[in-house]
């Protein structure tokens, strides 16, 4: 039986407004949705209730990507607007291990927080930047 090749960090490629970062370190979003057992007539649980479904993002940069958002957003907003002036826009991350191609995309991201951070020693100098999204679609047809 062949060993089927896992998929790895240089397997994913990604864009931000259209263009690939290529200094993007890490990127991890979630979905999640509240849900609770109801009780009744007995011991165990016979109903479940659903409520609202939620999305979190984050995704760290190379500072040099960042700087590279911001003259997008200074060329098509103009001075005095940053990263959380940003319309909402899409985020698609490919995996593909040269077997499969499976796709993620976080729909309508926005910042919610920005600023700088670096320490002495630094080589390399990398901004997280959570977000919000209103939602994932998990493995589209690509």
């Amino acid at each position: 039986m062949a060993i089927k090749r896992a998929y790895g960090w240089s397997d994913i490629d990604t864009e931000i407004l259209g263009t690939v970062p290529v200094y993007i370190q890490e990127i991890s979003y979630s979905k999640a949705q509240e849900k609770s057992n109801g009780y009744g007539r007995g011991s165990s649980p016979n109903r479940r209730g659903r409520g609202n479904k939620s999305v979190e993002v984050s995704i760290t940069l190379g500072m040099e990507t960042v700087v590279a958002i911001e003259d997008y957003i200074r060329g098509k907003y103009g001075e005095g607007y940053d990263l959380l002036d940003l319309e909402p826009f899409d985020i698609p991350v490919t995996y593909d291990n040269g077997e499969r191609v499976v796709q993620d995309i976080i729909r309508d991201f926005e910042f919610t927080s920005i600023g700088r951070g670096a320490a002495q020693g630094d080589q390399f100098i990398d901004q997280e930047l959570p977000g919000v999204a209103s939602d994932i679609n998990f493995n589209i047809a690509v």
